[in-house]
């Protein structure tokens, strides 16, 4: 018995969530999600994968559960937490920067982390199958930039997708949102003035990213997907662990630690010349390979 214990809904977004979907498919075992708090929407979609959720206090769901693996996604891990869990069996922890002492393997994508059975780097970051398929491809950068994708998570709180597409030139703005964005109608508004089109939890992200000429989006897993594509990327920070992150990876170019009409602008007029944007295509794909995913599967196998 696998139990993923993690966090997703409005506040806190889907990419969670998403990522261990993504690997519980791949190494096909049953698993069992343990959420901090009910979403219909995660609900729903965790659901419709083929996978049980609960939802409520985590400490007595493992206690009710009692799982023979427990794979942990979430920042900060209370030490309590990860002890009940260690009790039932094996414990898998990502991106953690706590109770690692508890773990029998931490994978940190994005966070560094020390001990022999810990595993940190863009090497290991968890990206659908698709995005190793499209980073074997030649990219092309175009001189000018015609097509632009906005896509800013799952929920997007802070609506940067409208706040951002108000302030757009005329070019052919592809814009994406996710199943827990609430802002839609002020959107369909923004976007007819616009000429904008809008695309609700499309199945093709990857093929729409490799399409575009520049992604405009959030400090997140979206980021690195367009990375892995090759499309450069201009990111902005949503919230204080965006933030967190981004002081963590120095070597990110072109991420804003917040929305600020000025500074973004600024960025994105750099952005229009070929020759950064070649460059920094290249950087993105140098950085994330796509085959974090199989590295992680063989790393669990390994252990279970």
């Amino acid at each position: 018995m696998i139990a993923v214990v993690t966090q997703g809904g409005l506040k806190e977004g889907l990419g969670h969530v998403m990522r261990m979907l993504c690997l519980m498919d791949e190494l096909g075992f049953d698993a069992t999600f343990l959420l901090n708090g009910y979403d219909d929407v995660v609900f729903r979609i965790v659901r419709d994968r083929g996978f049980d959720v609960l939802s409520g206090d985590q400490s007595k769901l493992i206690e009710d559960v009692k799982p023979d693996v427990t794979i942990f996604d979430k920042f900060d891990v209370e030490e309590e937490l990860a002890a009940k869990a260690k009790r039932f069996g094996k414990v898998i922890m990502f991106d953690s920067t706590t109770a690692n002492e508890f773990a029998d393997l931490t994978v940190n994508a994005l966070v560094s982390c020390k001990g022999k059975n810990c595993y940190h780097g863009l090497r290991y970051l968890i990206l659908r199958k698709e995005f190793s398929d499209f980073w074997k491809m030649n990219r092309m950068i175009r001189d000018e930039v015609e097509k632009i994708m906005l896509i800013f998570g799952g929920s997007d709180p802070s609506n940067l997708t409208a706040k951002v597409l108000r302030i757009m030139g005329d070019f052919d703005v592809t814009v994406v949102v996710g199943p827990r964005y609430v802002y839609l109608k002020e959107l369909e508004r923004v976007a007819e003035e616009k000429n904008a089109e809008i695309l609700v939890n499309p199945r093709n992200i990857a093929k729409l990213m490799f399409r575009s000429d520049l992604v405009i989006t959030s400090l997140g897993l979206t980021m690195f997907e367009a990375m892995c594509v090759g499309t450069p990327v201009l990111a902005i920070c949503q919230n204080d662990t965006q933030r967190w992150i981004r002081s963590h990876m120095p070597f990110l170019k072109f991420v804003l630690s917040k929305f600020d009409e000025s500074e973004f602008m600024k960025n994105f007029e750099i952005l229009l010349d070929g020759e950064v944007r070649e460059n920094l295509s290249k950087f993105g794909k140098s950085l994330c390979d796509g085959m974090g995913l199989f590295r992680v599967v063989n790393l669990i196998q390994n252990l279970i």
